[in-house]
């Protein structure tokens, strides 16, 4: 490692369902391969047992991996913090970094050279508090005061939840960044044996590639697919993600929904499979559907701008913002607003530009430059 280039500690500690998370932080480090050499920072990548499972996907050389061992659980350490106004999530290790990030656990004020930045992805218990039980919603909202309060920046994925921030904590004098991020496909050229296994045509086939929730809306891509592809006979639609504790209720009303459609034998739930086989299956559909109601800065979608792939998304403000001109988009609650963009898209053979690496660079520079300055 270069021993004049700036040290930052990478906090890989998300739960390993949460792919959005996941990907963001595995983006984020590959992202370096594409700045100067001289610029390339020395990463220290702090993980918990189940995020080391990502290991093999992370291709940054300057990168060394350091186990995170607390010695009591997040909460315990949590209170103990509160308690005695000192952050025992910030480990002794971390503070030979000069920022450490997404440092998002911060119950107290650090007093220490190490520049702490956080991470807050979306607003969403706020713009939809229904998603959330009254306990997650009051936890979520405690650990965001923390946040802004304790952090020495926040980073925001969207000029969209910048907006909700200045709605809902305008009253937080803290230091804001807006770095949108991006996703970082280094190979592209995937196994195509997914194609196969499923039973799928190339540049025959939608992709809805979303966790489920209740606002990631399914229902009008089920319902819009019935109704669109009677008359294409081997037309179908691939849902990717699979059930889990926290979403099993959502996941069986969806399935129930493609189960009791004429069309159900077309309509394909791949469960959890391997990212690389999600990305051949984006690259190679006839588009991407993103039909949420509300979403912070979609990876999905970053993938398929990544890929070329066209992108059919909800008119929601944060979509706009990551499409601009690329997006073909919808009314979420229209399910014959869908049907006429989905035929817009079966009857052309249009791709989005080639990927361009300076996306790749630019974002990593703008990111380095705010977490170290």
């Amino acid at each position: 490692m270069d021993e004049d280039a700036k040290k930052v500690g990478i906090i890989f500690d998300f739960n390993r369902n949460w792919f959005g998370g996941n990907n963001y932080i595995i983006n984020l480090i590959n992202s370096f391969n594409y700045l100067e050499e001289k610029k390339q920072p020395n990463i220290i990548i702090f993980y918990s047992i189940e995020n080391y499972q990502f290991k093999s996907e992370v291709t940054y050389q300057k990168a060394q991996w350091s186990p995170l061992n607390y010695r009591l659980s997040k909460n315990s350490l949590y209170l103990f913090s509160i308690l005695f106004k000192k952050n025992f999530l910030i480990t002794k290790e971390m503070l030979c970094c000069d920022a450490i990030f997404p440092a998002n656990d911060l119950p107290v004020k650090s007093n220490i050279k190490t520049s702490l930045i956080s991470w807050i992805p979306d607003f969403q218990h706020k713009t939809y508090p229904k998603n959330f039980s009254l306990l997650g919603r009051l936890l979520r909202e405690l650990k965001f005061r923390f946040i802004l309060l304790n952090s020495n920046k926040t980073i925001l994925s969207s000029k969209n939840s910048n907006s909700d921030f200045l709605k809902y904590y305008k009253n937080y004098n803290t230091d804001i960044k807006i770095i949108p991020f991006i996703s970082v496909l280094e190979k592209i050229d995937f196994n195509q044996e997914i194609i196969s296994k499923l039973g799928i045509i190339k540049n025959n086939f939608f992709i809805v590639s979303n966790q489920f929730h209740v606002h990631k809306n399914f229902e009008i891509v089920i319902n819009a697919f019935e109704k669109f592809a009677k008359d294409k006979m081997n037309l179908k639609l691939i849902i990717t993600g699979g059930k889990s504790k926290n979403n099993s209720e959502y996941y069986a009303k969806i399935k129930g929904l493609a189960s009791r459609s004429s069309l159900n034998d077309r309509i394909i739930f791949t469960g959890f499979i391997p990212r690389e086989d999600v990305l051949c299956l984006m690259k190679n559909c006839k588009s991407l559907i993103q039909p949420s109601f509300f979403e912070g800065w979609n990876t999905a979608i970053e993938d398929c701008k990544s890929l070329g792939t066209q992108i059919i998304a909800s008119n929601i403000d944060v979509h706009k913002e990551q499409l601009g001109k690329n997006g073909i988009y919808f009314d979420p609650t229209n399910e014959k607003d869908l049907i006429e963009k989905m035929d817009l898209i079966y009857n052309s053979n249009k791709k989005l530009n080639d990927i361009n690496h300076s996306r790749y660079s630019k974002f990593s520079e703008s990111f380095i430059n705010e977490i170290t300055n």
